[in-house]
């Protein structure tokens, strides 16, 4: 399987670009909801829950999604998850504090190569 990461977070992006492709994207976790949300509907499946375990990490500054190729077109059950996502996210707000950044970065870079190590 061809696997991908969709982030905003530069650590992972920094640690993993040679593993796995990695799609980039700049600014909060709703951005990177709907440039993964896109790549569900060319091709691609979504194979992380799109919301982190808890309330903190929900709230993050970083998002981070792996995603699979697909032989069918749409993710219409991933594209739902990411639009329940957003929803929630919409109602929790993010925290980005600089001095809480690198913890949150850490973390999310854990719990990809976590989720990544089961593929």
């Amino acid at each position: 399987m061809t696997y991908r990461v969709v982030t905003n977070n530069e650590k992972i992006l920094q640690v993993l670009r040679e593993e796995f492709e990695a799609t980039a994207v700049a600014g909060t976790p709703c951005d990177v909801y709907e440039a993964a949300e896109r790549l569900l509907q060319e091709g691609w499946r979504l194979v992380t829950a799109p919301l982190p375990p808890n309330v903190p990490l929900i709230r993050s500054p970083y998002r981070s999604l792996i995603i699979e190729k697909s032989p069918r077109r749409y993710d219409a059950s991933g594209i739902l998850m990411i639009e329940k996502a957003k929803e929630r996210l919409a109602i929790l707000g993010t925290v980005d504090r600089p001095e809480g950044r690198e913890d949150f970065a850490s973390i999310d870079l854990e719990l990809v190569k976590r989720a990544m190590s089961q593929l």
